[in-house]
């Protein structure tokens, strides 16, 4: 938009504006996995909240379903690129080994689904996981190879 000594408004994009405070939604999202309102949205879209399912995020005319569709479309046009939301794993603590996106582009329960079947805790964090510089595993039968 132009400024108002071009004869403008003086505001900037509002579809812009609009985008990005949809986007801080996504953020606050993925920083309070504990909250009432994200584990609501986890169960009705799925895990982390249809982020990662592309075909939840065209269904729907709800509040989060529109947000679902702008993201979607921000990262298939190349605005935002899909590695760019990744969860910091810090002490391990407050992520969720397969729910959260904390390796590569997806959440690895879509990566490695039959491997969750498997585990004795699928809602473990990455702390329960990793154990004096490795990696601890609780399956519920012995890994075929």
């Amino acid at each position: 938009m132009a400024s108002n000594e071009r004869g403008g408004l003086g505001i900037g994009s509002l579809v812009g504006f609009n985008l990005a405070l949809m986007l801080k939604w996504k953020c606050r999202f993925f920083q309070g996995s504990r909250l009432l309102w994200v584990r609501v949205l986890n169960t009705l879209y799925g895990v982390s909240g249809g982020f990662f399912h592309h075909r939840c995020s065209a269904a729907g005319d709800s509040p989060w379903s529109r947000l679902l569709a702008a993201d979607a479309k921000l990262h298939t046009t190349g605005v935002v690129p899909t590695d760019a939301w990744k969860r910091c794993v810090g002490n391990g603590r407050e992520t969720r080994f397969w729910d959260d996106c904390w390796i590569g582009n997806r959440p690895l329960r879509m990566v490695f689904p039959r491997l969750v079947a498997l585990d004795v805790d699928p809602t473990c964090m990455v702390a329960d996981r990793w154990f004096d510089g490795g990696w601890r595993w609780q399956w519920q039968r012995p890994l075929l190879v």
